[in-house]
């Protein structure tokens, strides 16, 4: 054996163990948190088109048959506000919903929350004088 050779194996030794015991470990915590943020954004996604969908859907056909009736109130808009929380729930998918229990979120209060922030967004831009949320 040369010593070319044996430096070319300390070499190969010391790449292996540095790949090892440090490269690695470092790219499975990359692709770790790469899933995660995956995952986080998909649920944040989901969540906010299933949101968008169903508060207006809601508002074109529960809250205009309330204002019409004259039975707009503060009861009324926090059952609307019930019913379009659990529909959400109800609706988003199999992923997202796990995600929320994975990472011990409180479902409702988030989609409510969700609700909220949509419906003052579209008072921001003029495109709804509609409400269903209680606080506003």
């Amino acid at each position: 054996m040369n010593v070319s050779t044996m430096i070319l194996e300390a070499v190969i030794t010391i790449a292996s163990a540095i790949i090892t015991t440090v490269l690695l470990p470092l790219l499975a915590q990359w692709l770790t948190s790469k899933t995660t943020n995956q995952k986080l954004q998909t649920a944040i996604r989901d969540l906010t088109q299933t949101v968008a969908t169903v508060v207006d859907c809601t508002e074109q056909t529960m809250v205009s048959q309330l204002k019409a009736d004259n039975r707009w109130n503060y009861e009324a808009q926090s059952q609307v506000l019930n019913y379009a929380v659990e529909h959400i729930i109800e609706n988003l998918s199999t992923s997202t919903t796990k995600w929320f229990e994975d990472n011990s979120t409180n479902i409702t209060a988030t989609v409510q929350q969700y609700v909220e922030a949509y419906i003052f967004s579209k008072k921001q831009e003029g495109t709804s004088n509609e409400d269903i949320s209680k606080n506003t």
